[in-house]
């Protein structure tokens, strides 16, 4: 789902949902890979879809309130804890076979065991990914993805007030974060439909909470640019 060019100038409670459902359907894709056993880095792909979609729920929590549900944030919690089996013997498996070849031959008896356990470990957690894990995830989508493709916006017609956009609401919390600094650097990133760059200098601008939704929006921003 490509997001819009002027994501950054549409009200928070909209351009929040268009994110999520970005990311959503991003996981989506990467869960499919699961299948492909011939695709190594389809858990770890999957994992950081799945995290980057946390994120986004934690960092925009208020303006998704009336879509985003507690247990719907306790679920794709579950699902990153029922991956991580998988992904720890994956990084425990390439450690290994990058320190073979230091060993003395009488040790590489213990690691080549110690690689059979894990590979049978990695194997049965895969297993388990590709049906419990990926069906669990595919059914909270499909029940997730309706409620954040509405939103109802009230606005009082007779009062004179200031639209807030995604990009002032930004900028409003980096100030409350980080102060002045945080402040200018998203507005001036994010005039003309200019969008931030993911680079070290701006996260370490931005913290905590606000670094989190600044980081959704870097994420997603090539989407809006291609």
């Amino acid at each position: 789902m490509p997001l819009p060019p002027d994501l950054l100038q549409r009200p928070p409670e909209e351009a929040s949902r268009l994110v999520v459902l970005s990311m959503l359907e991003a996981a989506g894709r990467a869960s499919r890979k699961l299948e492909d056993p011939d695709a190594d880095d389809a858990l770890h792909d999957f994992r950081v879809s799945l995290r980057r979609t946390r994120s986004a729920l934690r960092a925009w929590r208020r303006e998704l309130r009336k879509s985003v549900r507690k247990r719907d944030r306790r679920a794709l919690a579950g699902l990153q804890r029922a991956t991580g089996g998988a992904r720890d013997a994956e990084v425990a498996l390439a450690w290994l076979a990058s320190e073979r070849s230091a060993l003395r031959p009488p040790h590489r008896l213990g690691h080549d065991w110690l690689v059979a356990q894990l590979e049978r470990r990695r194997k049965g957690a895969m297993s388990e990914a590709r049906s419990g894990v990926r069906e669990g995830f595919e059914a909270l989508r499909e029940e997730l993805e309706p409620r954040l493709e509405v939103v109802t916006i009230r606005k009082h017609l007779r009062r004179a007030s200031h639209e807030t956009t995604f990009a002032s609401l930004l900028a409003e919390r980096a100030r409350e974060s980080q102060g002045r600094k945080g402040c200018i650097l998203i507005y001036k990133q994010s005039r003309g439909g200019r969008w931030p760059s993911c680079g070290k200098t701006q996260e370490k601008a931005v913290k905590g909470s606000t670094r989190q939704q600044l980081a959704c929006v870097c994420w997603c921003g090539v989407s809006c640019v291609d």
